[in-house]
């Protein structure tokens, strides 16, 4: 058939689908027809007429359909609605009995805490510290119990204490990963300081004007405490309880339910911050405004969180927040497809599983290539390298000296060997695995830039700059790197591509990284716990060393595990935006759909065929 002739026989009919596709609110059954019809059209145009404008005038229907499809997706504000109304509410309902235990441990605890401190005069001391038991007793002294909240200007304070309440509640978490045992003790341990708190304003007969000023703030604070605490056990669960799953994918599912969990305490730690330095310094204010505010905050910690998650379920109106995840073995990750950021952070853990071992060894061989390297080479012992502070994040404070250290000048070299020649093995596994072989000369040199430009972050003296830009400026990193390995372009053309992508998908991207850093901080955490201490300390012990060779045995294994720590957090980011990557790569060219709509064209004609 001549291209004349096919125009004038589907004219109409394509500028009909191009008006249903600009009506706002279209005939579906016409449209479901029209687009079968306009498919069939562009699969024969691209049969035989592939140079000509018939075919590029079908395609751009095509994309129309594409960006119409991508463009009517649900907001995200819509998105967050849905979170807060409906999607935070059922989780709580399936919870419900991890946060009545969690509720359950804080509350005995706090009545520990009190009547341990009643029966023992030195007990608040030993819990609080003798300095703030101090000082409280002067401020009580003074005729102002609760100057404590009056000594920081309140914007400085504000920040302070809510990244302190936040750390608090990541910590809560993480340590449900040791069979929820150190969440337990973290609620313990945080009932029982609350405990004989209290008891210091109850022994000065202070106890109403205490529980007015605190539990301004206190009451979504605690809440939010025990809420992280369930978060925690929910996690915990799922490797102690598997049931009729393996213990990785209950575990899957229950970590997925205790991040969304988490996630829900965090407006309220906020809104605790803000009041604890903004309003709760005014003791002067009227009791019964006080007692009216905090009963407030109780009503609305029992409507949302208890109320609410019963009404929904009463009416039938939860939604399903578990379901079986696809075996790892048979789980087929797309790449030509456009992933959400919970998507990709899943699948990342499924390819992270997948070559659980491979990453495992080599993020060793890296640590060890590195600590061995480090050490061997060092003119000063390791405490004089390395220092461990105790206390959240004691650990992490330590990993900028990785990279920048005044006692080692050449330990950036080392930095960049071990990272470079790890991230060298998990690209070449990746392309292997995906059927896709590459210069290894491409690999090694995207690699070393990685790893380069990874260690430049930190040697930024400024933690909040260096955070910006593990937010903002390491996902156009790793997308540049893996666009030289996947296609051995120049650097100036995978920071185009970069850039590209960053413009499309900036929301999604930067999602994404914030999700993979709080992550790591979590990693961290787990270091940062009592349990890693008492191995380290339990083994220097048993070794029976002189005091000053354990106290460097145990910087030594600090610096290892640390160093491994870091390197897995590196692989999990890296197969996190290798996803990213291809899920930006279809947003922008549209080469899945493409293939999707052919295949579809393909069967309704073959099936036309039958019915004939």
């Amino acid at each position: 058939m001549r291209e004349t002739i096919f125009i004038q026989q589907n004219r109409d009919k394509w500028g009909e689908f191009e008006d249903l596709l600009d009506d706002p609110r279209p005939d579906a059954d016409k449209l479901s027809d029209l687009f079968i019809q306009v498919t069939d059209d562009l699969s024969y145009a691209r049969t035989f007429y592939p140079r000509r404008s018939v075919r590029v005038y079908l395609n751009g229907l095509g994309q129309k359909v594409f960006f119409l499809i991508y463009k009517s997706r649900k907001p995200v504000w819509k998105k967050l609605s849905r979170f807060w109304t409906h999607q935070l509410p059922s989780l709580t309902w399936d919870s419900r009995k991890s946060l009545q235990l969690s509720f359950l441990i804080f509350t005995t605890a706090t009545l520990i805490g009190l009547l341990s401190a009643h029966a023992d005069p030195d007990f608040s001391e030993s819990i609080l510290g003798s300095s703030y038991v101090s000082m409280t007793e002067e401020n009580i002294a003074k005729g102002d119990p609760m100057a404590v909240y009056k000594q920081h200007g309140e914007f400085n304070m504000f920040l302070g204490i809510t990244l302190n309440n936040i750390t608090v509640a990541l910590y809560t978490f993480a340590l449900g990963l040791v069979f929820a045992i150190g969440t337990i003790g973290i609620l313990i341990r945080n009932g029982v300081m609350f405990g004989a708190f209290i008891h210091l304003f109850v022994k000065a007969d202070l106890l109403k004007e205490s529980l007015l000023t605190v539990m301004m703030h206190g009451t979504l604070e605690l809440s939010s405490i025990v809420i992280a605490g369930a978060a925690g056990m929910t996690m915990g669960s799922g490797l102690v309880f598997p049931g009729s799953y393996s213990r990785m994918k209950s575990f899957q599912l229950s970590a997925r339910r205790g991040i969304n969990l988490l996630l829900g305490t965090l407006p309220l730690f906020v809104i605790a911050g803000f009041v604890e330095s903004y309003f709760t310094r005014h003791t002067d204010a009227p009791d019964l405004l006080r007692a009216f505010f905090i009963l407030a905050c109780l009503a609305f910690v029992v409507f949302y969180f208890w109320w609410y998650p019963r009404y929904l379920a009463r009416n039938g109106l939860l939604e399903k927040t578990e379901g079986t995840p696809a075996p790892e073995s048979d789980k087929v990750i797309e790449l030509d497809k456009i992933k959400s950021t919970g998507d990709i952070y899943y699948e990342t853990f499924v390819i992270i599983r997948g070559l659980f071992g491979k990453v495992f060894w080599v993020c060793l061989a890296g640590t060890l290539f590195f600590c061995s390297g480090v050490f061997l080479t060092a003119n000063y012992p390791p405490t004089d390298l390395f220092y461990f502070p105790d206390g959240l994040f004691g650990t992490l404070s330590a990993v900028p000296s990785f990279f920048k250290n005044p006692n080692h000048p050449f330990i950036y070299a080392f930095w960049i060997l071990s990272i470079g020649g790890i991230l060298t093995y998990l690209s070449r596994q990746w392309f292997k695995e995906t059927s896709q072989p590459k210069k290894l000369s491409h690999l090694v040199l995207s690699s070393i830039l990685l790893a380069g430009a990874l260690g430049g972050f930190t040697l930024i003296e400024s933690t909040a700059l260096q955070l910006l830009m593990l937010l903002f400026l390491s996902p156009f990193v790793f997308i540049t790197c893996y666009a030289m390995s996947l296609w051995g372009l120049n650097l100036a053309h995978s920071l185009g591509l970069a850039s590209q992508f960053l413009r499309n998908s900036y929301a999604g991207i930067t999602m994404l990284a914030f999700t993979l850093l709080l992550s790591g901080f979590l990693f961290f955490l787990l270091l940062d716990s009592g349990v890693t201490g008492f191995l380290v300390d339990t083994l220097s012990m048993n070794l029976n060393l002189e005091e000053e060779t354990g106290i460097q045995l145990i910087t030594i294994a600090y610096t290892g595990l640390s160093f491994l720590f870091l390197t897995l957090i590196i692989s999990i980011w890296y197969f996190a935006f290798v996803l990213q990557f291809y899920s930006c790569l279809e947003i922008n060219s549209a080469v899945g759909l493409m293939k999707k709509l052919e295949n579809l064209a393909t069967s309704h004609r073959i099936r036309g065929l039958e019915r004939e």
